[in-house]
This record gives structure tokens, sequence and C-alpha cells, in this order.
């Protein structure tokens, strides 16, 4: 229900339909509640040790991303671009641009605007902190959607 409501407000926005703050405003809520759930979804029937193996098997490929990019199929690459900036990267004035970024990857941020790759909107409110991608909690927490996603891939 709410991934059909995300899909209606995408095709809205790619039709002109609606404005880039509505755009923004609706998908980043519909997002955070997918999301929300899923992680209840994956919290609760998942067996931690199950989590620990995932975190141990992939982990390495956090410091790779451009292998876990080149390796996946078009599918694959769009669902972590999705997954890294919360469906939030948009192209804008010849530079890729988000308001969101997954806290572990902000890390690169300043190379990346130096080497015109990403600029990242900070909002007005808070210039100073990156808004996080994907909800709250530890930096490990922010980490299991990621990590459960490379555990999907086919290149595993």
């Amino acid at each position: 229900m709410l991934e059909e409501k995300l899909h209606a407000v995408e095709e809205k926005w790619i039709s002109n339909q609606i404005g880039r703050d509505t755009y923004e405003r609706w998908s980043s809520t519909y997002n955070t509640e997918i999301f929300t759930i899923k992680a209840y979804i994956e919290r609760y029937t998942r067996d931690q040790n199950q989590g620990y193996k995932i975190l141990k098997k992939y982990l390495h490929h956090l410091g790779d991303m451009k292998f876990v990019y080149n390796q996946s199929d078009t599918i694959e690459k769009r669902a972590l671009v999705s997954k890294v900036f919360d469906s939030n990267l948009y192209y804008e004035n010849g530079v890729y641009r988000t308001p969101t970024i997954v806290p572990v990857l902000a890390c690169n941020e300043l190379i990346m605007k130096e080497k015109g790759l990403l600029e990242i909107d900070k909002k007005r409110d808070f210039p100073e902190k990156i808004p996080s991608s994907g909800g709250v909690g530890s930096p490990v927490e922010q980490l299991i959607p990621l990590l459960l996603f490379f555990n999907e891939l086919t290149f595993s």
C-alpha cells in the first residue's frame, strides 16, 4: 500500500504534476514509513545469529562500494542507489544532489563535493548536519539495511 503511494508520487513528479517540495515531503514520508515497517519485520523475524553472519560476511564490502556497484546488475544498481540515498538522489545543474545519505557513507561528503560528483543539500534548519537516510539508531543499526541488501545481491 505505501509502496503504491510512493510510486504514485514518483509518477506525479516525473510528469510534472507536483513540485519538488511536495515530492520531497511525500517521498521522504513514505520511504520512512516503508523503512520503519520493514525494519520492524526484519528485527522481529530474524535470528540474531543470522544477522552477525551477514555482518561478518559483507562488512568488508562497505569499504569498496565501487566493487559492489560494478558487480551488480542494473536492477541491483538502482536498488543500491535508492538504499544509500533514501530514494532522494536527483540530477540538477550538472551534478547529482541529495538531501539524505546513509550516515556511514557521509564521511566522503567533502571528497565527493570537491570532485563535483555529489552535492548534499543540507536543510536550512541544521546546516552543519547531513540528514540521515534510513531512520535512526546506532551506526551499526543503520548498517543493517545495507548489509541485508548486500546479502540479496547476486555477486555474493
